[in-house]
């Protein structure tokens, strides 16, 4: 399947769904531990990612990522995309999350 191909209304898969705690931001004033929420339809988080629900969310699921954003309602983007990877920080299972230039890591 193509990207051109693809629907913007799709689900965020099982292994990046949960609650995850923020325990490294470079470029970012947040507090630790702040919390990112992913759902599938849903994504709440921190300041630099926001919050995106229901028909407004568009997902791009890649080979090794998962990316999110704004949509309208004719479905085409209107926002920066948010890139979403599973990793490892410090040894244990992490999101690493790339806003504009930095990247954001969150563990379970």
């Amino acid at each position: 399947m193509t990207a051109s191909a693809q629907s913007v209304h799709q689900k965020i898969p099982k292994a990046y769904r949960g609650t995850w705690k923020l325990k490294h931001a470079s470029n970012f004033k947040i507090k630790k531990h702040s919390k990112l929420i992913v759902k599938s339809r849903y994504v709440k988080g921190p300041q630099p990612i926001g919050t995106f629900k229901g028909h407004k969310l568009g997902v791009h699921k890649g080979k090794k990522f998962v990316s999110f954003y704004l949509i309208n309602k004719k479905g085409h983007q209107v926002s920066e995309s948010t890139t979403m990877r599973l990793t490892h920080y410090k040894h244990k299972k992490a999101l690493a999350v790339g806003v504009d230039v930095s990247t954001l890591y969150f563990t379970k």
